[in-house]
C-alpha cells in the first residue's frame, strides 16, 4: 500500500543512488517488449514544473506502489514498472542557442502518493535549480536518453543496494 503525503518526510534530499520508478503503458514497448524513444509517452515539460514527467522515490516506495490505484488514479492492468538511478538522469543537454541543461528530481507528494515526484529541468548554470522549461530540441534529447536508460524492475536488481546483479 503506497504512503500518503503525511507518512513522508518532503525535506529529504535524493540520494544520487535512488531509484525513480515509472510506469509504462503497453503501448509504450515495441513488439520485441522493448522501451525505444519514439514509443515512450507522458515525458513533456509545460511551464510548470508540476506537469514535468512523473516518477516515484524508491525511498518511499515500492515498485507495486506505482501501479496501485492510489498513485495511479486509473486501471494500469497490463503495465510495467521501469526504473533509473538519480544519478543517471540525463544531464547537460544543449538547446539550439547553446543554453546547458540539467535534470533533477524534485518531490512532490500527492495526497494518496507520498512517493510521487518529477523529473524537473534548469539551466546548467543555475545555482538555485530554478525551473525552466526546456527548448524542444533539449527535451526530445532528454525523452531519448530517458528512455534509453530506464530498466524494468524485473532486471535482476538488488533493491537494497541498488546494484545490478
Amino acid at each position: 500500500m503506497p504512503l500518503n503525503a503525511s507518512q513522508v518526510d518532503t525535506n529529504r534530499p535524493f540520494s544520487t543512488d535512488e531509484l525513480l520508478y515509472r510506469r509504462v503503458g503497453p503501448t509504450e514497448l515495441n513488439s520485441l517488449g522493448e522501451l525505444l524513444p519514439t514509443t515512450i509517452a507522458g515525458i513533456q515539460f509545460t511551464s510548470d514544473v508540476q506537469h514535468s514527467p512523473s516518477v516515484m522515490r524508491s525511498d518511499f516506495s515500492e515498485p507495486s506502489d506505482v501501479l496501485h490505484v492510489l498513485c495511479a488514479k486509473r486501471d494500469v492492468a497490463g503495465w510495467s514498472v521501469y526504473f533509473i538511478r538519480v544519478d543517471k538522469l540525463p544531464s547537460e543537454l544543449v538547446s539550439g542557442d547553446n543554453k546547458r541543461f540539467c535534470f533533477f528530481p524534485v518531490h512532490m507528494p500527492e495526497e494518496t502518493c507520498g512517493a510521487h515526484s518529477v523529473v524537473a529541468c534548469c539551466l546548467l548554470e543555475d545555482p538555485n535549480r530554478v525551473y525552466r522549461k526546456p527548448s524542444g530540441k533539449v527535451e526530445y534529447d532528454f525523452k531519448v536518453k530517458l528512455a534509453l536508460a530506464l530498466r524494468p524492475i524485473g532486471q535482476v536488481y538488488d533493491i537494497v543496494t541498488r546494484k545490478p546483479l
